[in-house]
């Protein structure tokens, strides 16, 4: 709600940069689904709309994944990073499982995700899209914000994107 006017979206996703995006509008009501951007760590703004106008081109290949930590405590994953794309998968590989256990399984995760994603958003008019920053990172430029709203606009000319930033202190 903006003021006194109630705005409906047909689709709300986050962009990243990790988690908290899609955790934020799940609680608000606005995501009931998971999309590919929703549970990783991205390197940006523009990388995160660049890969959604690319059809995520080279999201996750195997040949691109490196391991970059194992984590333990809540989480219990191995985290990967995708080396030509800079996003991160912190969430995707259990720590007592092998990579080649997962991978197969994994990717037909976000296979689907990403099919749902580009059909929610193929159809919609109005999208509302959301960018959490984290509190480490400098903040983000609002010549960022324009461009990753060009980018989204250049690949879905059809959808009215309404983009906002959060920038965590």
């Amino acid at each position: 709600q903006v003021g006194d006017e109630m705005r409906q979206y047909d689709v709300a996703f986050s962009m990243g940069f990790s988690c908290g995006g899609t955790m934020a509008l799940r609680r608000a009501g606005l995501q009931f689904v998971s999309y590919p951007l929703d549970w990783i760590g991205s390197p940006g703004i523009v990388a995160s709309a660049t890969m959604i106008a690319t059809d995520f081109a080279h999201w996750f290949e195997k040949d691109d994944l490196q391991l970059v930590a194992v984590r333990g405590g809540s989480f219990q994953n191995n985290v990967y990073w995708n080396r030509r794309t800079h996003f991160g998968f912190p969430h995707d590989f259990p720590r007592f499982f092998r990579f080649e256990e997962k991978f197969d399984e994994t990717k037909a995760k976000y296979d689907r995700r990403i099919a749902r994603f580009l059909a929610d958003l193929g159809q919609a008019k109005s999208a509302l899209v959301i960018y959490v920053e984290r509190p480490i990172s400098p903040r983000v430029a609002a010549g960022e914000l324009a461009e990753a709203k060009r980018i989204l606009a250049g690949r879905f000319p059809d959808v009215a994107f309404e983009l906002v930033y959060f920038h965590l202190e």
